[in-house]
């Protein structure tokens, strides 16, 4: 689940669908025995950037990872790649370029298509590991 401020009109509505509603379906989870969560959240993510974007995924982590699960996994994608109902001129642009620009430098960043992060997460969830943070390549590795 997310958006983007354009979609949603503004910061404060971002905020809502990217924080708020995540956050209370995790708790809610939580607090109905759910005992395992995997968050998708976004490369870059810090409760303390200056970015708007990065800023709300690190807060949601964050507030996330207080909850009593007994496993969570954050897996930290950057550009998804795919197919979406609307099309977005910046992000079809984006898909173009980026992965030719990420070949060489900012590595990173490369995209990743949500395939790939739909296997991670599968994988992330048959993981022994209680409590873990998967970064890009991670994501790869275990999408392999």
């Amino acid at each position: 689940m997310g958006t983007t401020i354009k979609s949603a009109g503004s910061q404060e509505k971002q905020y809502l669908v990217d924080f708020t509603y995540q956050y209370e379906i995790a708790k809610a989870a939580a607090q109905n025995g759910v005992d395992q969560y995997i968050l998708i959240s976004s490369a870059g993510a810090n409760s303390n950037s200056k970015l708007f974007y990065s800023r709300i995924k690190g807060e949601l982590e964050e507030k996330t990872r207080q909850l009593p699960f007994r496993k969570i996994s954050i897996l930290r994608p950057s550009l998804l790649l795919g197919n979406r109902p609307n099309k977005r001129f910046g992000e079809q642009l984006a898909q173009k370029i980026i992965p030719f620009i990420t070949r060489f430098v900012f590595k990173k960043y490369r995209p990743i298509s949500g395939t790939t992060v739909a296997q991670g997460m599968i994988k992330a969830a048959l993981s022994v590991d209680s409590r873990q943070l998967y970064e890009l390549d991670e994501i790869f590795k275990l999408a392999e």
